[in-house]
């Protein structure tokens, strides 16, 4: 039986994005696991300090011990854990070792990125090429349109056609243009942004804020069309994201 949850992976790079999630990991008392290389044991440790403007955050002595005895400046360890059951996973580079109140901590690089893995509450079903669907973003100074490319009725996924300046978490007004069906005018804000592509080739995120209540049955309808349809041809599944 599938998850009332579907996650899709973010990849954090911008370093306020980065200080933000270790911050979380932080003021959640988050219980990290911690892997070396060539080490096939898992230690435990939690972020201690967070420090954006030196992009470094400290971390708590490794348990068990035989773990910080291995451990030396310019390891780079890979660093998993699961605030309120989201995976968070990325790779940073031990920069020094010090020790107060006769218990060890570590200096660590901020990590070039994070791999997070936000929870969805709706499953996100393929949207084909084929359907020519499309959405309009409009907000200051933006505008721009995109290709869906998968969709939910709390959310898309998107391949920017034209236009400029998304950003994270911005809120925006999004016009769904499906096949057959009245455009459907909803607010959403952008959850993610895949920075390695040029702004025509952006894929991005968007989850809706609020969606009334002709315009959610709309969706429900549609979504369910789609499910079928790639049910039929034998490639049910969520896109990747």
């Amino acid at each position: 039986m599938q998850s009332p949850y579907n996650q899709y992976r973010q990849q954090l790079r911008e370093r306020a994005q980065v200080a933000g999630l270790l911050t979380r990991l932080l003021d959640h008392h988050t219980l990290l696991t911690v892997s070396m290389p060539g080490v096939d044991a898992l230690y435990n440790t939690a972020v201690l300090a967070v420090d954006p403007a030196k992009a470094r955050f400290q971390l708590d002595e490794l348990n068990p011990r035989e773990g910080h005895e291995m451990l030396r400046p310019g390891t780079t360890v890979t660093v998993e854990g699961r605030p309120r059951g989201i995976l968070t996973r990325f790779d940073a580079k031990v920069l020094d070792v010090g020790i107060e109140h006769d218990i060890y901590y570590y200096d660590v690089q901020f990590p070039a990125e994070i791999l997070y893995y936000q929870r969805r509450e709706h499953h996100r079903v393929p949207v084909q090429l084929a359907l020519h669907a499309t959405i309009s973003i409009a907000g200051r100074p933006v505008t721009a349109r995109a290709r869906l490319i998968d969709l939910s009725v709390s959310g898309i996924g998107a391949i920017a056609i034209s236009g400029t300046g998304l950003s994270h978490g911005q809120e925006y007004v999004c016009t769904l243009e499906l096949p057959e069906r009245p455009h459907l005018i909803v607010p959403a804000d952008i959850r993610f942004i895949n920075t390695e592509k040029t702004v025509q080739q952006q894929r991005f995120g968007a989850r809706f804020l609020h969606v009334p209540k002709h315009e959610r049955r709309t969706l429900e309808r549609f979504v369910a069309e789609l499910q079928r349809d790639l049910l039929r041809k034998g490639t049910a599944g969520e896109a990747p994201f």
